[in-house]
């Protein structure tokens, strides 16, 4: 059922479909942070309690001198990079974003 809904969503972008689906998910603890942070591996997004804490991922970040939009600005340049096939850039990049 979770699957059909999802689709759904998808293809709807239905708000009520997507509290719903994410209620459905919460009883399995499925589908509870953010989805783009999920999708860019951040942590910031959990839920409480699971995984690191949002001050512990935000105090890492900033050890490394990178806030969130530095984050996304060296993706969108290492995505150019790629692009440009200029891959020794975009795995400098990469590897300051691992960093």
């Amino acid at each position: 059922m979770l699957f059909e809904l999802a689709s759904e969503v998808n293809k709807h972008r239905d708000a009520e479909k997507t509290a719903l689906l994410r209620a459905l998910g919460g009883v399995l603890g499925l589908l509870q942070r953010d989805a783009a942070a999920f999708l860019q591996g951040r942590r910031d997004a959990a839920i409480p309690g699971a995984g690191a804490s949002a001050p512990a991922e935000a105090g890492k970040a900033a050890a490394a001198g990178l806030g969130a939009e530095s984050i996304d600005s060296l993706i969108e340049q290492r995505t150019v990079a790629k692009k440009a096939k200029n891959y020794a850039e975009a795995d400098r990049i990469r590897k300051k974003l691992l960093d």
